[in-house]
């Protein structure tokens, strides 16, 4: 039985393994293991329930261990499962494949290209000054030395109306950027607007004076709490979605995996 239950992709015999829910057959270590064989498992897997009056499928989060050999067969999850319960279609799709072994590999090598790239967990939390660029958290957000010459100005947009204060010696690239953080919105996706006029970064520094209004429009980042950055950049890289997206493909299907087949498959 313990030959049974070790990885379908290293052969590993873990303490706490995971198997597939829809076959009960295959077994796998790790995330990384389930994601690897998934690209090929697809085809073959069936789902044992078929045919059953009722559908038990267990929890995706169970885990199981190899010492009780009546518990993993009993009380077993992992993040393979299928709603639809139907084979794959062979029609061609004009969606890009999901490369799983490529997103593995993807890392952190994007991070490392920029210091100031980050998450909004590793700059500190979602109250943190960081912004969004081109989907990724940039950490260079300037901050205010209230010691020297500034004006608090009222940004709204979003039914929301806040107060952000704004250094004299800032340029207009770090105001949009401050402005960006504030109000959670992509930095290039950011439309701010003063008197009736589109603000760029070479014209908003001769606007900023105490109280002047600015309005902004633009889609609000989504809330990434819970969520595993990996899965969110895995969504992002293999079907070149933006970041907003893939977090709500995320929250809607719960796993990675369900995510990129329900995003893949519009």
């Amino acid at each position: 039985m313990d030959s049974e239950a070790a990885c379908k992709v290293c052969g590993r015999l873990e303490s706490v393994m995971k198997r597939c829910t829809r076959c009960r057959r295959v077994f796998y270590c790790s995330r990384q293991c389930q994601l690897r064989d998934w690209v090929t498992h697809k085809y073959t897997c069936v789902r044992q329930t078929e045919g059953n009056s009722t559908d038990r499928t267990p929890p995706k989060t169970d885990t199981l261990s190899t010492t009780d050999t009546r518990k993993q067969y009993r009380d077993d999850g992992t993040i393979f499962t299928d709603e639809s319960g139907t084979a794959p279609s062979t029609r061609q799709s004009h969606h890009t494949p999901v490369n799983f072994d490529k997103a593995l590999r993807r890392g952190k090598t994007d991070e490392q290209k920029h210091l100031d790239v980050c998450s909004p967990v590793d700059c500190g939390g979602s109250g943190s000054r960081t912004y969004l660029s081109d989907n990724i958290y940039m950490g260079d957000t300037p901050t205010p030395d209230l010691s020297q010459p500034y004006d608090q100005i009222i940004v709204k947009g979003n039914r929301d109306k806040q107060t952000v204060v704004i250094q004299g010696s800032w340029s207009g690239e770090d105001i949009f950027k401050v402005i960006a953080s504030a109000v959670k919105i992509p930095m290039n996706k950011l439309k701010v607007i003063h008197k009736g006029k589109v603000m760029t970064s070479e014209s908003i520094r001769s606007a900023i004076r105490p109280k002047a209004v600015f309005q902004v429009i633009g889609e609000r980042a989504e809330d990434e709490d819970g969520l595993d950055k990996r899965d969110i950049e895995i969504m992002m890289a293999q079907l070149h979605v933006d970041r907003n997206e893939a977090i709500l493909a995320l929250k809607k299907k719960g796993d990675v995996i369900d995510a990129l087949l329900h995003v893949g498959s519009k």
